[in-house]
Formats: C-alpha cells, sequence, structure tokens
C-alpha cells in the first residue's frame, strides 16, 4: 500500500460512525440539554423522570429485544397494574414505538457490523396499508380524533410491532429468552384462569367478568386468552422435546399441559377447534415424541378430568349443543357479505361496520338474530367490509407471502435444523391466533393484534435471514471451486515443468 492510499485508509478509518461510541455522545448532549431546560423552568418531576429513563435508554441501546420481553409480561397484566390508563399508554403505545427506534437505529448508523435495510414484499405491503387506512378515512371525511385513536391502537402499533420483530437480531439467546418469557408468562395466565374458577377473590376486580361463565385469564376475552397461552405452549414444547431429560424439560411440558387445559376451560368452541389443530401439528412436526406426551395427557385426563373437572365437562357440552351464537352468526356473516358486495373495492371505510350492519340484517333459513343488535364475529371479514379488496389484500398478503417463502424452504431443506425447528414452530404458535379469528373479532382487543403481528414479524425475521444466509453460502461455495480449480491447475502446471 502507497503512503497515499495508507493515508486515505486512515481518515476514511477515523470518520468511521461506530453507533457504540456515538451513542453515549448523543444522548449525553441532549441530556444535559434537556434537564437543563427542565431545570431552569423548574420542573423537577420531568428532570428526575427524565434521569431514569437514561439507563433504560441505555439497556435498549445494548439490547432491543428486552422491549419485546417488557411488553409480552406486562401489557397482559396492565389492566391491574397501577394507573392502568398511564401504563396502557406506557406499555402499548409507547414502549413499541421506542423499542423499533432503538431497533433500527444501529442499522443506520454501524452499517459496517448490520447491514441497511432491504424491504421485501411483506414490508412494503403493510407500510401501503398503515398509510391507506387514514387516507381512506380522510376521503370519507370520518376522520376524528376517536377514530384516529382506535387506528393507533389496532393498526398501526401492531405494525410497528411487526417491524420490531422483522429488524430485530433473533439470535439463540434471544430466542432462550423469549423461550423463558413464554414460561412465565404461561404460569401467570394459567394461574389467573385456575383461580377464577377456583379462589375468584384473589384475583383483582378488573379480571372477574367471566367468573363461573369462561376463562379468560387477565385478558378480556377466552380467544385472546387462549391465543397467548397456545403461543407460549408451542414454544415450550419445542423447547422441551429438543432438551435432554431434566427438571426444566419436565417443567415446562407440565406448564404447556396445563395450558392445553385452560383452553379446554375457555369455554370457547373456536378456541377448542383451534387448540385440536395446534395439537396435530404439533404431532405431524414432533411425531413419535409428542405422540408419548398425547397419551400421558389422555391418562391423567381419564385419571383426574372427570373428579376435578366434572362442571366444566357439563358446561362445555351445554356449549357444544347452544344454537343461538350460530344462529346470530349466519345472520350476521350474510350481512357482511351483503354489504361486500355492495362496496367490493374499497369497503364501508374503517370503523364503519357497527354503523351499516344492522341495515343487513334477514333471515337465512331458520336462522334469525334474537338478541338485537350482534356485531362481526371474524376478524378478517371485518377488514373485508371495511377497507374492501384493497384492504384484505394488503392485510393478509404478507402472510401468504411469507407462508410461500417458508413451504418453499422447508422442502429445499428436508434436514432438521435449529433454524427449520424454531421456524415451524413459530408457524404453529401463530395456528390458534388464526383460527380463532375466524370466530371473533379480534379487533376490539389490540394486545391480540399486536400478538398476531409480533408472531409473523418473528417468521419475517427468520426468512429474511435465510434469503441473505443463502447467497453468501452461494458465494461461498464458488470461491471454494474457484481455489479447488487453481490448486488443480497449479498441480499440472508443475508436473509439466517437471516431465520437461
Amino acid at each position: 500500500m502507497s503512503i497515499t492510499d495508507r493515508i486515505n485508509f486512515e481518515k476514511r478509518k477515523s470518520f468511521h460512525l461506530d453507533w457504540n461510541q456515538l451513542f453515549p455522545l448523543i444522548l449525553s448532549i441532549g441530556l444535559g440539554l434537556a434537564l437543563g431546560f427542565l431545570s431552569s423552568r423548574g420542573n423537577w418531576f420531568y428532570a428526575f423522570t427524565l434521569a431514569l429513563i437514561v439507563p433504560m435508554v441505555i439497556l435498549f441501546s445494548l439490547r432491543p429485544f428486552i422491549g419485546i420481553i417488557l411488553w409480552l409480561l406486562l401489557m397482559p397484566l396492565a389492566s391491574a397494574l397501577p394507573n392502568p390508563n398511564i401504563m396502557y399508554w406506557g406499555i402499548h403505545r409507547i414502549l413499541i414505538p421506542f423499542t423499533l427506534v432503538m431497533t433500527i437505529i444501529p442499522h443506520l448508523v454501524n452499517t459496517s457490523n448490520r447491514t441497511l435495510f432491504r424491504f421485501k414484499f411483506p414490508d412494503i405491503s403493510l407500510i401501503i396499508f398503515a398509510a391507506y387506512v387514514p387516507f381512506s378515512m380522510i376521503l370519507r371525511s370520518s376522520l376524528s380524533s376517536e377514530s384516529m385513536r382506535l387506528y393507533l391502537d389496532r393498526m398501526l402499533i401492531p405494525i410497528l410491532m411487526y417491524f420490531v420483530l422483522r429488524f430485530s437480531v433473533i439470535d439463540k439467546k434471544n430466542q432462550k429468552i423469549l423461550e423463558w418469557t413464554a414460561f412465565f408468562v404461561a404460569v401467570i395466565q394459567n394461574a389467573i384462569g385456575i383461580a377464577s374458577w377456583i379462589v375468584p377473590s384473589l384475583i383483582p376486580y378488573v379480571w372477574r367478568h367471566n367468573i363461573g361463565y369462561r376463562t379468560a385469564g387477565s385478558l378480556g376475552d377466552p380467544a385472546v386468552f387462549t391465543s397467548l397461552l397456545m403461543f407460549c405452549a408451542v414454544l415450550l414444547i419445542s423447547a422441551a422435546l429438543n432438551r435432554k431429560n431434566d427438571l426444566t424439560k419436565l417443567v415446562y411440558l407440565l406448564v404447556s399441559g396445563v395450558s392445553f387445559v385452560s383452553v379446554f376451560l375457555s369455554l370457547e368452541r373456536g378456541s377448542w377447534l383451534a387448540g385440536l389443530m395446534v395439537i396435530i401439528g404439533l404431532l405431524i412436526f414432533h411425531g413419535k415424541k409428542f405422540f408419548k406426551l398425547i397419551l400421558v395427557g389422555i391418562f391423567f385426563v381419564v385419571l383426574f378430568g372427570f373428579s376435578l373437572l366434572s362442571n366444566q365437562i357439563s358446561m362445555a357440552a351445554n356449549r357444544i349443543s347452544e344454537q343461538h351464537p350460530i344462529d346470530d352468526r349466519i345472520v350476521v356473516t350474510d350481512a357482511m357479505i351483503r354489504m361486500i358486495a355492495d362496496k367490493p373495492v374499497f369497503g364501508w371505510g374503517y370503523d364503519s361496520l357497527n354503523l351499516n350492519l344492522a341495515n343487513y340484517y334477514r333471515q337465512v333459513g331458520a336462522a334469525n338474530i334474537i338478541f338485537g343488535f350482534t356485531t362481526s364475529h371474524n376478524t378478517f371479514l371485518t377488514i373485508f367490509t371495511e377497507l374492501g379488496l384493497v384492504g384484505i389484500f394488503l392485510y393478509l398478503s404478507p402472510i401468504v407471502w411469507l407462508l410461500i417463502k417458508s413451504i418453499k424452504w422447508l422442502r429445499g431443506n428436508p434436514i432438521k435444523s435449529h433454524k427449520k425447528t424454531f421456524l415451524i414452530t413459530v408457524w404453529l404458535s401463530s395456528l390458534q391466533y388464526f383460527v380463532v379469528s375466524n370466530f371473533m373479532d379480534m379487533r376490539f382487543y389490540p394486545i391480540g393484534l399486536t400478538l398476531c403481528w409480533m408472531m409473523i414479524g418473528l417468521i419475517a425475521n427468520q426468512i429474511n435471514e435465510i434469503d441473505e444466509v443463502q447467497p453468501l453460502n452461494s458465494n461461498n461455495s464458488l470461491e471454494v471451486v474457484s481455489e479447488e480449480l487453481s490448486r488443480i491447475n497449479h498441480s499440472n502446471n508443475n508436473m509439466r515443468i517437471y516431465s520437461e
């Protein structure tokens, strides 16, 4: 290297932006200015709060994945925490955007260690969808503070959660942290659900609305409750079946078994169907290992279930025979299909379903609305009705695209590996959500929508990593072949010289 080249190289090296060095400098300057301004105006409370936030910012800068863990642990409990409205603001509306910012900054600043963004089809589709919803409200003159609040909680924040997972580093360490988080969440929700049947006085009043009728844990709805439980249970089962026989494996399987019991105690027919499909999926993937667990589970159900759960089994039998909820949903589904037929492309407008639905009620065969107004019980049909073909395409196409990419990669890689196991595990954990969303409208539960897009973000993260690794492996293979050919040519030249 010449002297000029060496000087230019040193200059480039000296001006290289390193996130680990740049962030503390920016933080120090910004914090000093903010604290000085607040102190000069006598706002000591805000200055003290800002000082407390700093350690959290530093922690998030080192490992942004901690934001996802905090959301999973705290969001289900937010309704019973002190100042629940403030907690909801902090956990749902602030924590997720803040985690996203802390996730993407290293990509933008320290480009030597992390690749820049390369948006794929699912990312672009969701960005367009996020812009399409408020744009449609503006065109229909239905934009208001309330509609924007609903859009923020039910649409935008879940999409931001997708991007948090999409751009996170999901290494084995973070997967292990997620595994233990799933364990604690499952333990807490199972404890709340079982306590609601045995000693309801022990749980906070805000969680008692389904006592003696359904099981919803701390989440307010049995379908949301079972979706979160199955997400945790599938992660724990896959982790347990890939461990050696030890105490942790036994505890994981025990908590997972109790989670399936809690799905039964939800007394939700849609959750039962979804839970059965999850069991079938686990059986197909894990084979004999999981089949043995099913036999053990059946044994304990026969041994203890009919004595301990006799009342719930009787209630489940009555639930199966209930006809009026089915009649209501037949009428509502018919009404929504007719609404779609009237405005198929752009729909009726965001959050407008309940304003127009009753006008389309009619008797369908023997089915009729019994208890007055009944809203949608299908998340995807609601989106189709309100946002039309454009909206439902933008909303579901990322999921379909990721499913096709996953199937192609799995078929091309028949050898079982850690990455393959994790990808299939996340798909199976999301199965409960997609099934129950056809039997209830998840739009009323932002935590359910956010959980869904968190799982889709995990899948997108893995697919994107696979797409980035394959070209590298391909290039490495070409380099190996090139080096081997060069070595052979070199050997042939040496042999020719020797023979001469």
